[in-house]
């Protein structure tokens, strides 16, 4: 079951990942080396029962490092290379109507 990637980019994450494949490239590479540690702590002493304090305090740790990895900016860096790839269309658009605008009022 595919979710919506959480960055709001509107595209879906896959099961068991926390993002969408774009979004997670733009996270910073310690960034993601600590989201993926602090997960596999917190699965790691799951699997091992560990007490229900420790548990607790890696499941913390590794919402921590996802926050921050979806507040990095993904989904408003994929936003904002969209804007960037229609912003000469849009420049080139308002020059041509400046220039419409100077030839009927002269």
């Amino acid at each position: 079951m595919v979710k919506p990637c959480p960055t709001g980019c509107g595209a879906n994450a896959r099961p068991g990942h926390l993002m969408c494949g774009t979004c997670w490239v733009v996270v910073p590479k310690p960034l993601q080396d600590e989201v993926l540690s602090t997960w596999a702590n917190y699965r790691r002493a799951y699997g091992k029962s560990a007490s229900r304090t420790a548990i607790t305090v890696l499941l913390a740790d590794y919402r921590k490092a996802a926050d921050a990895a979806k507040n990095s900016g993904p989904g408003k860096a994929a936003a904002s290379a969209a804007k960037r790839a229609t912003a000469p269309a849009k420049k080139a658009a308002d020059a041509a109507k400046k220039a419409t605008s100077k030839k009927t009022t002269a």
